[in-house]
């Protein structure tokens, strides 16, 4: 089996979405210190080699434009994690 490795970055921002197909489930969105962003849901989880990974809950993060501004030290824009 696999090892999961977990991340060590400062957690900054999280969003929670509800599940549409799971009563009871959430999936959570995690804006880090390092500006990028994460999700626990299965689209993001278990990409596909070959695929650029993103989900539709990250996607909804930033169409909602709920970030805040980028910090100005050098950030030019928000990176979605691989």
């Amino acid at each position: 089996m696999a090892r999961v490795r977990r991340s060590t970055r400062k957690v900054l921002q999280k969003w929670m979405f509800p599940s549409q197909s799971t009563s009871g489930r959430a999936y959570v969105v995690t804006r880090c210190g390092d500006w990028t962003l994460s999700c626990n849901c299965p689209a993001w989880t278990f990409k596909r080699p070959g695929q650029v990974r993103g989900c539709l809950h990250v996607a909804g993060v930033l169409a909602s434009r709920t970030l805040p501004p980028l910090a100005p030290f050098g950030a030019e824009r928000v990176r979605v994690a691989s």
